[in-house]
């Protein structure tokens, strides 16, 4: 079941233009995080309010990433404060029906077309 989550938290002491900087350099290592479907990463500079919204294939990937270097270097680090993380479990049923599962489906897709172009079979 997919889980959704969501990370809100506030910058001290690092302009939005550093943070987007810092985004663009971690993006790659968030994109190779196993169960990791989608991360969409969320900046309200008006209200110093910046997190990211994460689409994971199930709770056990959510939990693992938790426990993760990457995910400990974020909610450590001294210019990200007030760290807030909520999980929700995916209402599969209605989702279905407006189209949430679509983006889910297009990424297994161009996953299998990119494990078919490297070779590995």
């Amino acid at each position: 079941m997919l889980v959704i989550q969501i990370m809100k938290f506030n910058l001290e002491g690092m302009g939005e233009q550093e943070y987007r900087e810092v985004c663009e350099n971690l993006a790659d290592s968030f994109a190779i995080v196993p169960g990791l479907l989608v991360k969409y990463w969320l900046v309200d500079s008006d209200n110093n309010e910046f997190g990211a919204v994460y689409i994971w294939k199930n709770r056990v990937s959510y939990e693992s990433f938790t426990e993760s270097n990457l995910y400990n270097s974020v909610t450590s680090n001294p210019n990200v404060t007030n760290v807030t993380s909520e999980v929700f479990d995916v209402c599969a049923k209605p989702t279905k029906t407006t189209r949430g599962f679509k983006i889910v489906d297009l990424l297994a897709k161009a996953e299998a077309m990119r494990y078919l172009r490297s070779g590995k079979l």
